[in-house]
């Protein structure tokens, strides 16, 4: 839809748009769109886990024990494209969506207007997928403030390549030094983000110690529980014969020997994204891990 909007054909967007006024916002140059719309949740064992798919509907009431409102982000540019969507509280009353330019959004409601921008969502709002309480969802959201992010210009940029001890010859590529090198045998993408060119050798350096550290396998660790009692509590494949037996659970072994990390970022905060392939167990999702700025486990989420 959106690249039809590109190339000039607009009429299915418009009629999107037409039909869900507070529900569905495009920028100017057609390369974003925020779709505000509700997902599933299942609540088991005090636990409340997000999935991504729509409710069913049992209640002529917007939010139950059984939904979560969220924002799906669409972008695509002449080189990539993303979905992505993230929790937003589910007491916002009468809640409307604005994009404006330059990737500003308003998030109108009948007690205040937030004002946020695109980067911002991404870095700090709860992802769609995994488990996350309605508490965790307001705090996070209530930390919106239209944060800018600045994006280095190239006359900010000393260096078109640096050598690492660890992490290969990183070539810089928009707003990131990147480097391909191999985690058992396995090909892995490597992104520094450059946010601050003053910070980029600190960073680089505290990659190095990590990764000479091989820290991502405690990371790996740390991520194993949550994520392998998210597969067999949701993700477990149906018997194909449709028997009444149940599914069998994955066990802890086969699941690490499904897991292979395809792409570390480090980002100047000090704080590390670790995305990995999860060989089909969740459908068509990755898992993606995230780190607090010591290097040490913080969470972990289901992406597209």
């Amino acid at each position: 839809m959106l690249k039809k909007a590109q190339e000039g054909d607009i009429r299915e967007l418009n009629h999107m748009t037409a039909s869900y006024t507070s529900e569905c916002t495009v920028n100017r140059e057609y390369s974003t769109m925020v779709i505000r719309r509700q997902f599933e949740v299942e609540n088991k064992d005090d636990e409340r886990c997000i999935l991504n798919s729509e409710p069913k509907k049992n209640e002529e009431t917007e939010t139950s024990e059984d939904t979560q409102w969220g924002l799906t982000i669409l972008q695509l540019t002449p080189v990539a494209s993303s979905v992505n969507s993230y929790c937003i509280p589910n007491n916002l009353k009468k809640p409307r969506i604005r994009l404006l330019d330059g990737n500003i959004l308003e998030i109108l409601s009948d007690e205040k207007t937030i004002t946020t921008n695109i980067t911002e969502i991404e870095r700090k709002l709860k992802p769609i997928y995994g488990i996350a309480t309605e508490e965790e969802i307001q705090e996070a959201f209530d930390t919106l403030s239209c944060q800018q992010y600045v994006i280095p210009s190239l006359t900010e940029v000393v260096y078109q390549s640096l050598d690492s001890k660890t992490l290969g010859t990183l070539e810089f590529e928009d707003e990131e030094y990147v480097s391909f090198i191999k985690i058992e045998d396995k090909p892995v993408r490597i992104i520094v983000y450059l946010d601050e060119a003053d910070n980029l050798l600190k960073t680089i350096e505290y990659a190095d110690r990590l990764m000479s550290e091989k820290f991502y396998e405690k990371v790996l660790r740390g991520m194993y529980a949550s994520m392998l009692e998210l597969k067999n509590d949701y993700w477990l494949e149906e018997s194909e014969d449709e028997s009444d037996e149940e599914p069998a659970t994955v066990t802890l072994d086969e699941f690490k020997e499904r897991i292979t990390i395809t792409e570390i970022t480090f980002n100047q905060d000090n704080t590390i994204v670790i995305t990995c392939d999860a060989d089909e167990m969740f459908g068509e999702h990755s898992i993606v891990i995230h780190t607090d700025a010591r290097g040490y486990y913080k969470d972990s989420t289901l992406a597209d």
